[in-house]
């Protein structure tokens, strides 16, 4: 078993159950009850039901002082004999008359601990708090150890010493340089070969005032070609923008002639969802306020003349 837990059901009754769907197939729970105490509540038969632990019951002897105390002491002495606990042993009553026996064995280092409670939840705690105090002394341990396992640094490398051998009487002497040499120069070369002269053809004066007004007349015909141009780009653009304003023009009349008969349709929310292509808003419009047959007829022709 790794837990074992001795109830005193007289002392904690239904209480001292209380963390019983903690507990693992491998704990198990010693119920001691006597004629005194042996009622469990609705609550604690389902939380037993439950729980995969496994149970013992005793039913004790009454009738002395503490006759239920001794007789879990002598049970407890009995498991210790013969090992049955891996981990802990939990005596879970309120009755302090317990802590004699668990000093007792403190004393002698007994493993598995032997620990008193006042309930199955109360040990739960006291366990998880000795792992995170396991786990603390472990990384204290690891972190001691740390610094003493870091390899040394490998020392600086030194710069090597040079040391003069040659004997005081040496002496370098410096190698001559060769002096620089001038190019030889040859009498041809000591004169510049002369260029020849080109002649600045003169242009008459007439002939250039002519190809001066001939440049100005295309330059103004240019200018005048590029102003019509533009304009007459204008006069298209204009009439483009006039082509749509009348062929939208148009649509609207021809929409506002088709709704005139039907007085109770908004001509100005009809105009507005024709305009922003809401088809099917329009149709569901017209099928509301004209009925279905109709409604669909008129949304047709409206289409045909809107979008096509």
């Amino acid at each position: 078993m790794r837990d074992i837990y001795l109830i005193d059901f007289e002392n904690v009754a239904s209480d001292g159950l209380s963390g019983i769907t903690n507990l693992s197939p491998e704990d198990q729970v010693v119920i001691f009850y006597s004629t005194n105490s042996n009622r469990l509540t609705m609550k604690m038969h389902i939380l037993i039901g439950k729980s995969s632990c496994s149970f013992v019951y005793f039913e004790t002897a009454v009738g002395g002082r503490n006759a239920l105390d001794h007789q879990i002491s002598t049970w407890l002495g009995y498991l210790i004999g013969t090992g049955a606990a891996e981990r802990n042993y939990y005596i879970v009553s309120r009755d302090t008359g317990y802590k004699y026996i668990t000093s007792f064995w403190a004393e002698r280092d007994q493993k598995p601990n032997v620990l008193c409670v006042d309930s199955i939840r109360s040990a739960a705690r006291l366990e998880q708090r000795r792992l995170e105090r396991e786990a603390e002394t472990e990384r204290k341990e690891a972190q001691a150890v740390e610094p003493e396992s870091k390899p040394e640094p490998a020392p600086a490398p030194q710069p090597e010493l040079s040391v003069d051998t040659r004997p005081e009487s040496f002496e370098v002497q410096p190698v001559p340089q060769p002096e620089p040499q001038e190019p030889p120069v040859s009498p041809e070369s000591e004169q510049p070969a002369p260029q020849p002269v080109q002649e600045e053809k003169s242009v008459p004066q007439p002939e250039r005032e002519e190809k001066s007004a001939s440049r100005k007349e295309r330059t103004r015909k240019a200018g005048t070609r590029k102003s019509q141009e533009k304009s007459r780009q204008a006069q298209d653009k204009g009439q483009e923008n006039r082509q749509p304003k009348k062929e939208e023009s148009g649509r609207r009349a021809d929409i506002a002639a088709l709704i005139a008969p039907y007085p109770m349709l908004q001509e100005q929310h009809l105009q507005q969802l024709i305009a922003d292509s809401q088809k099917q808003k329009l149709c569901n419009h017209l099928r509301k306020h004209l009925g279905q047959e109709k409604g669909l007829a008129l949304y047709n022709e409206i289409k045909r003349r809107a979008w096509h």
